[in-house]
């Protein structure tokens, strides 16, 4: 998602979270950023990574996603942006 002109990042994060899944998060832990480069196009697209630990709400579907749970060791990076 993108932030909102007058968010910050936190903010932004926790209402996409809401908007994409339905959930309210409780808490929100940044955890840092990852910038990422592409051959073929000129953009920088900085991606802020966060986890939450505890949320109000059940995920459900929206057209932005489809939340599925994966162990650590399970998680389909492969599939990941196809």
């Amino acid at each position: 998602g993108k932030v909102e002109p007058g968010e910050t990042i936190e903010q932004g994060a926790l209402r996409e979270l809401q908007e994409e899944s339905f959930l309210e998060a409780t808490s929100l832990i940044s955890h840092g950023q990852i910038v990422f480069t592409f051959q073929t196009i000129p953009d920088i697209m900085e991606v802020n990574i966060f986890s939450v630990e505890s949320w109000k709400g059940e995920p459900s579907e929206s057209e932005e996603m489809r939340p599925q749970w994966y162990n650590h060791e399970d998680i389909p990076y492969d599939e990941m942006w196809a």
